[in-house]
């Protein structure tokens, strides 16, 4: 007997939650609506793999059925019975380990090397502009190959999305401390004790009363000029705090959501 061959195509519930690492698990029914057990009873027989055609994005990783038997409100004398198979398969991660892991990294550093460069310095706010248009283009990258119906977010989005949020914040702390060294206003007695104290001294890598201008320019110590200073060591504290808060919020983001 000659048995037409049949293509089947399974539409499975896929959870992206962590995609390109993700395995998916395909159901399918296979049975008859019209014929009990009596008429056609279908039996688990043994199943074999046979990749004829090998998929450039995913692979097999196990194949397992079950004969299912139900009786029907409609009919409660005749069982009906279906086999269901359970296709397992697993992702090729090997072309997207470099949209992952490498861009990840990258813009981690580059926002936490703005902390490091001179206050005064333009590349700071030029170098988050940049690096927050890098991970625009890479979210854009990444939903072009997740499709749009999903019900669950992939953590390498989630990521990107709190890394464009961190770069955000750090552009805004670098305006903040630029305007506070261009201001003319005092600090407050209890920043000014802080700015004085060996915290300050450590965190800066220099005395609190060095003077980053020249003798011209600071003849003599007068008010300004040490104000000057007071406010330029407050804003390099400010730096150095956050680059080592921004570095533990990287550190968890990335072995929350990459790694």
């Amino acid at each position: 007997m000659w048995v037409q061959p049949v293509q089947f195509k399974i539409h499975c519930q896929a959870d992206m939650t962590h995609w390109p690492f993700d395995t998916q698990t395909g159901v399918l029914k296979v049975g008859s609506w019209v014929h009990s057990t009596n008429v056609i009873n279908l039996t688990d027989t043994a199943h074999e793999i046979e990749i004829v055609s090998p998929h450039s994005e995913w692979q097999i990783l196990q194949v397992s059925s079950e004969k299912i038997t139900k009786f029907y409100s409609c009919c409660l004398n005749e069982p009906y019975n279906h086999v269901e198979y359970n296709i397992t398969i697993n992702r090729k991660t090997s072309h997207h380990r470099s949209v992952v892991f490498i861009p990840a990294l990258c813009t981690a550093l580059l926002n936490l090397l703005v902390f490091w460069l001179s206050l005064d310095d333009r590349c700071k706010l030029i170098m988050s502009l940049f690096n927050a248009l890098i991970v625009v283009v890479i979210l854009q990258v990444l939903y072009s190959k997740i499709p749009l119906t999903l019900s669950t977010v992939p953590l390498i989005a989630a990521y990107y999305a709190y890394s464009l949020g961190l770069i955000v914040s750090t552009a805004i702390i670098s305006v903040m401390v630029k305007n506070m060294i261009l201001t003319q206003k005092s600090l407050s007695k209890p920043i000014s004790s802080i700015v004085q104290s060996r915290l300050i001294e450590f965190l800066t890598m220099e005395g609190p009363s060095s003077n980053n201008r020249t003798q011209d320019e600071c003849k003599e110590i007068d008010l300004q000029c040490i104000e000057f200073n007071k406010r330029q060591a407050f804003a390099k504290t400010i730096d150095k705090i956050c680059f080592v808060i921004f570095s533990i919020i990287y550190v968890i983001l990335l072995s929350r959501f990459v790694f």
